[in-house]
């Protein structure tokens, strides 16, 4: 009930941001249209005659950026074409996000000195109240939730690993700790789909590289592995000890000459 709850706060969330964004898109297409007409008036008809073809384009392009913003970014944008090219696999460009527009501004830019001057006070009002939920509200609530819900499963993988070896033992595991990792999800900012399910692995050796704790955490809340990965320590090290209370997992030191 409780992650059922988790669930329906973020589809619930998601749809006021799609609302929201909907919404702050309309604003800047207002805030463009309303700038076009400002120049064309400040500019007179003459101009405008004389630009019929791209006279609306140029209006409404973005701030030119000054020369410093332009060979920092050129030099950015050398530095991670070098580094893409020196870890460039198969895996990484599933997971490379495609360049935004030059001079697009959205809800969640940090500062808004590019297009301040070209922000109605609504925008500026909505960007605020965006940056106060997400760094003062969201944040602390996100990192406390993720925080007692690594205790609960240290405790619950405890409490269970004195449960005799019974025949229902693995079944109960498996149960209560899917629960967990689901709510541990819920407290993160993402929405979790699993598709193709008929293709799941039943039994057997699943290989996965390039494996995160974050991908852990999602495998986790659709089934139950048995894991095998590097010994860590600090609070990954503490989960890695809870979960082996319960389960089968197999850890490995690179430092240890065995196990490398």
């Amino acid at each position: 009930l409780l992650w059922a709850s988790f669930f329906w706060l973020q589809c619930r969330y998601l749809d006021v941001l799609e609302l929201l964004f909907a919404w702050i898109g309309s604003q800047l297409a207002e805030t463009r249209r309303r700038r076009a007409r400002e120049e064309r008036c400040r500019l007179g008809k003459k101009w405008a005659v004389g630009n019929k073809g791209d006279g609306m384009e140029k209006l409404l392009s973005p701030p030119i950026k000054n020369r410093l913003n332009i060979r920092v970014e050129q030099c950015c944008d050398f530095i991670t074409a070098g580094l893409g090219l020196v870890l460039e696999d198969d895996v990484t460009q599933r997971f490379v996000a495609p360049p935004s527009p030059a001079g697009e501004w959205n809800l969640l830019t940090r500062n808004l000195r590019q297009r301040n001057r070209y922000l109605s006070w609504r925008l500026r009002t909505v960007w605020l109240l965006g940056w106060v939920v997400r760094y003062g509200l969201l944040l602390p609530f996100r990192t406390i939730g993720c925080w007692l819900c690594l205790f609960m499963i240290s405790g619950v993988s405890m409490l269970l690993g004195h449960i005799p070896d019974w025949c229902f033992k693995k079944k109960l595991v498996e149960l209560v700790l899917r629960q967990c990792f689901r709510i541990t999800a819920a407290c993160l900012p993402m929405i979790r789909r699993f598709h193709n399910t008929e293709y799941r692995p039943t039994k057997g050796i699943c290989v996965c590289n390039h494996t995160s704790p974050l991908d852990v955490l999602v495998l986790m809340c659709d089934a139950n592995y048995s894991l095998t990965g590097q010994v860590h320590t600090g609070i990954l090290g503490v989960l890695q000890r809870a979960l082996s209370r319960v389960s089968h997992h197999m850890w490995f030191d690179s430092k240890e000459l065995a196990d490398r």
